[in-house]
């Protein structure tokens, strides 16, 4: 399993001032680097990806003594001296780990084609490095794909939160008014990346701090295994319809089971099938997307989902196979979801109708304390 946490650099992390004292920790990501550094206070050796270099760096708990506000990651200095970092570099702890060894890793992203912004006071956004911004948007309007309005306004063809529409960008000297499809962007302390590379543009929210968990390849295979199987099993077993009560409780989990010879969470046929009787056997996406009738039974064809995916069962302290996270879909949408490139709309909107139920089964933080949100259950599907 690797461990990669990541900060989008801004002027603060980067000052000079001999009194600056490293990355400062916002609370929503402090469980996954005290899990990643293990012992606050002590030096990790951290091998630069580039070259191999050691940096010596360390969490610093400072809110532990309930008078600071923060936690830090410091020293950062040499390394950030060593590669010029900028406002908007990309900067990565990573820690991976085997059966028998940890290792550290510490590395860093220039986007030349990404405009970052983040969000201020109110309506206000602001650039993390004004001079790429504005060269990037020179070149794109000289390739004509944005455009510059008679009121100086640039438009740009965007997709933003899974949908395309047009990113509106209002200038104010270094200041910047953002809109999608004339409804104003105005989150404070998000961080919002414009993407150049792709087609069309695409403009990402998230926060300057984010965590990606990215399991072994056999795990993967082995559950996306015994998950099929669970859907053939539900496919061709009687289902009650009636059988729809349910209180959302934190669940233990159940003994796990050898699948593809790796041990994987056990999916529980009855739950899923009263998921889907739940539902009254409708795609939980829309409820009006079209569906065909059972060969075994006269109910609806929908298949169960589990919303946070099984195998980051480990990361869970009560069971994720519960009905609060069993989703019924079509098949359309089940796919979708899994390999589609719309999947984030779909993930997004059950996200909504679910979290309070997920919150409710005990699923609503992970085991080191940190609260599951919409970005880590998007990061759990490799949506970035």
């Amino acid at each position: 399993m690797r461990i990669i946490v990541s900060k989008i650099l801004n002027r603060t992390d980067l000052a000079e001032s001999e009194s600056h004292g490293g990355l400062v920790v916002t609370k929503g990501i402090q469980g996954t680097l005290k899990e990643v550094f293990e012992e606050p206070k002590k030096y990790r050796d951290f091998k630069d990806k580039n070259d191999g270099e050691v940096f010596k760096i360390r969490y610093a708990d400072y809110t532990s003594n309930k008078k600071t506000p923060n936690d830090r990651i410091t020293p950062i200095g040499t390394y950030k001296t060593k590669y010029e970092l900028m406002p908007g570099d990309v900067l990565y702890f990573e820690k991976d780990i085997t059966e028998d060894k940890k290792e550290y890793f510490i590395e860093y992203s220039r986007k030349l084609n990404s405009v970052f912004f983040v969000g201020k006071s109110g309506t206000i956004a602001e650039a993390l490095n004004y001079y790429q911004m504005e060269n990037i948007l020179k070149q794109n309007v000289e390739s004509n794909k944005i455009s510059i309005t008679d009121n100086n306004e640039i438009e740009i063809k965007t997709r933003y939160l899974g949908r395309d529409g047009l990113l509106r960008i209002i200038k104010n000297e270094d200041r910047f008014e953002l809109f999608f499809n004339e409804e104003h962007i105005e989150e404070n302390n998000k961080y919002y990346e414009l993407d150049t590379t792709t087609d069309p543009f695409e403009l990402r929210k998230t926060e300057t701090w984010r965590a990606d968990i990215i399991l072994d390849k056999d795990i993967m295979v082995a559950n996306e295994e015994a998950e099929n199987q669970m859907i053939r099993e539900v496919s061709s077993e009687m289902v009650n319809p009636d059988d729809i009560s349910y209180l959302p409780i934190p669940e233990m989990k159940a003994e796990p089971i050898i699948t593809k010879g790796r041990s994987v969470p056990k999916r529980d046929s009855k739950k899923a099938k009263k998921a889907l009787a739940r539902a009254a056997f409708l795609c939980e996406y829309d409820r009006e997307h079209k569906l065909f009738k059972r060969r075994s039974q006269d109910v609806n064809y929908t298949e169960p989902h589990h919303l946070i995916p099984l195998q980051f069962d480990s990361l869970f302290e009560n069971s994720l196979d519960v009905e609060a996270n069993i989703v019924s879909l079509c098949s359309y949408c089940h796919d979708l979801i899994h390999y589609g490139d719309g999947a984030e709309v779909l993930i997004r909107a059950l996200w909504e109708q679910r979290r309070d139920e997920l919150i409710a089964a005990g699923l609503g933080t992970i085991k080191n304390g940190d609260k599951l949100d919409i970005d880590m259950l998007l990061d759990f599907y490799g949506i970035h």
